[in-house]
């Protein structure tokens, strides 16, 4: 799994974790993020592998598992406090997959 770290300059303490879409690129969700991260927000992009989007129930969850563990790990690391301040912003078919997940945990 790659998810794409965007820390904001500014130093604010919330999070956007942005979904993509089916089939989507890194570079696709940049501008989103770019635009986030000038707001002050941390931005992480992460992309559901089609093999996950189209696979069995059990596939998105583990996704979604690795993707909320990695999210945690890497801002409590920073230093951020816990619980963690994280908006979700989703895209298209792939993204409400696994919000859909994230939500059920």
């Amino acid at each position: 799994m790659s998810l794409w770290y965007d820390e904001s300059v500014n130093g604010g303490s919330s999070i956007v974790l942005i979904l993509g879409w089916y089939g989507a690129h890194p570079k696709q969700l940049l501008r989103y993020s770019r635009w986030l991260t000038l707001e002050g927000y941390h931005v992480v992009r992460a992309i559901m592998p089609p093999k996950e989007v189209l696979g069995f129930d059990f596939q998105r969850e583990k996704f979604v598992d690795r993707l909320l563990l990695k999210l945690y790990d890497h801002y409590t690391k920073k230093g951020f406090k816990t619980p963690l301040n994280v908006f979700v912003y989703c895209f298209s078919n792939g993204g409400a997959l696994a919000y859909q997940k994230i939500i059920h945990k």
